[in-house]
Order: C-alpha cells, then structure tokens, then sequence
C-alpha cells in the first residue's frame, strides 16, 4: 500500500467499511491519511440494525476526538424511502430513518446522508408532501443533538426520484425549515452530472454554483461525494467511475478541486473498491495532482 499525499489537507477520503467495527474502520482512515471518513452504521440492506456494542461506540468517539479524520459521515440504508406512496414502505422507512438518526446520536457523528426518495409515479408534489409528512413524524419521534443534520443528496434522476434538480432540494430544505428539522445537503458529483448539470464545462460549473448558491444557499452544502461518472451528461444513471476514467473527467474535478468555497468541506470517494484500498489511493493521488496551490475557479465580473 503506497500513499503519496496527505489527503487530510483537503479532507479527501472514502466510504469505508465496518465489516470489522467502527473502531477499525476509522483506523484505516487515519493509516490512509484521510480527511474524512463516510460509513453505514448498519447492514445497508436490511431496515433495522443490531444495537451498538455501549463498550464501541465509546472507544469510536474517543478515538475521533482525537483523530487527523476531521469530518466522519454515516449513510443512510439503501432501503429508505421516506417520499414513498406505498403506506407499509413509508412506515418502514420512517422507523428505519429514526433508527439511523439514533445510530448516529450513539456514535456522534453529525452528518447523516439520505437519499430524498421515489414517488412510485404519483407526482412530484405527492412525494414531496409524503417527505413532509414522514420528517414531522421522525421530529415528533426522537431529540436530534445538538449539532445533527441530516443531509439530502442530489440524486441522478432515475425514475421517479426526487433531488435531481436543485429547486428540488430546495423545497425539501424549506419544508425542513418549517417544521424544524436540522437539515443541510450533500451534493455527488456523478450525479448532478447525470442529472444535465455539465460541471466539467467551467463555466457551467460556475453557472451551477451560482444557481446552487441562489437556490439553496453554499453554507448549506455540507458534504461531497466525489464521483466520476460511467454515462454521459443528462443521461440520468447513476453509475460510479473512478476519478478521471468517466464523463466527467479530469475538468470536472480540476474546477471541484480548485473551488476555494469548497476548500474545507469533506469529499468522500465512493467509487470501486480494490484490494488493500488501492483504488481510492489512486483516486486521491488524481485529485490531489490538480490542485492549483495559488489559483481558484472564479469568474471575472466586469
């Protein structure tokens, strides 16, 4: 395992598994030089998770107080669908999402990724008052911490997903900001790719990152999930490539990399893995080869 760059300066890192603890995972993370770490808390597939060893969870936090990994981010299970028209779904989900944020409160970490859910094909306004719904009935149902947020994730556009467009992802935060809910957003490069927005292009990206800042707001952007992707501008899939092997490419993340509003906040690959985590050293190497020290993606304003 060879590791060329100090990717904590730009708190670059990777999902990581917990296969052998969370301990463990967060571990490697430091060994690896990350800056940050993403994990699930639970088996991703399944709706529960066992309860988390009291003796664990107490060694994790204490072992991140202390930790060069800045920034620790837990996703949500694949499984959760909280914009779901399917009545026994969305009682799963909500009870599920609960779970996850009580996970989350265990271990303390403060950022918890979701995906913002499927309609089934009964309309965008249907979904978004069924996540309305489902979010006042998880604020009714456990105490965020303090410093919780729970981070909606632009989504590609398959089917019939909601957060493909940021005046999507708009509207969930407002609804958020109405009952209370603690909410912020976590952006995936793949994805808003996938979804038509052509980062790559410098000045799109810029055009994105103006509409991004009007709509939603920069300080509300909280995480990157740093991806390349294996389709094609707008063709709404969501397929991960390793960092300069997809459409994206390497003026994608050059722009990425050398945003300075972008500079601290955590970019976490999900990309292939490969054995010893060879890949994510090579993905980190390749985004760490374009920064710019002394220059940043901007936009001269007459």
């Amino acid at each position: 395992m060879r590791i060329k760059n100090i990717y904590s300066d730009y708190f670059l890192g990777a999902h990581l598994s917990i296969s052998k603890g969370f301990v463990d995972a967060l571990e490697t993370a430091e060994k690896l030089n990350f800056g940050c770490l993403q994990i699930f808390t639970k088996n991703a597939s399944r709706w529960q998770g066992k309860k988390i060893d009291d003796k664990e969870a107490i060694q994790f936090i204490e072992k991140k107080k202390n930790s060069a990994v800045k920034f620790v981010i837990a996703h949500t299970a694949y499984l959760i669908n909280i914009a779901s028209t399917k009545d026994d779904t969305r009682e799963k989900s909500v009870a599920a999402l609960i779970d996850e944020i009580d996970r989350c409160n265990v271990l303390q970490i403060p950022y918890l990724v979701l995906h913002p859910g499927s309609h089934n094909g009964a309309g965008y306004k249907i979904g978004l008052q069924n996540i309305k719904n489902s979010l006042i009935e998880v604020k009714n149902r456990i105490e965020f911490a303090e410093d919780f947020l729970l981070l909606f994730e632009t989504t590609a556009g398959q089917g019939n997903s909601i957060g493909s467009r940021l005046e999507e992802i708009a509207d969930i935060l407002e609804i958020a900001d109405i009952i209370g809910f603690p909410a912020g957003v976590c952006l995936d490069t793949c994805h808003i790719f996938a979804a038509g927005y052509n980062i790559k292009d410098s000045d799109k990206y810029i055009d994105f990152m103006d509409d991004f800042n009007k709509l939603i707001g920069l300080e509300r952007l909280k995480v990157i999930h740093i991806n390349d992707s294996k389709n094609d501008l707008g063709t709404k899939k969501d397929r991960h490539e390793h960092i300069g092997d997809g459409f994206i490419g390497r003026d994608g993340f050059f722009n990425i990399m050398n945003d300075k509003r972008l500079l601290n906040l955590p970019k976490c690959l999900e990309t292939p893995k490969g054995n010893d985590y060879e890949y994510d050293i090579k993905n980190l190497d390749f985004l760490m080869s374009l920064v710019e020290r002394e220059k940043s993606v901007s936009r001269r304003r007459k």
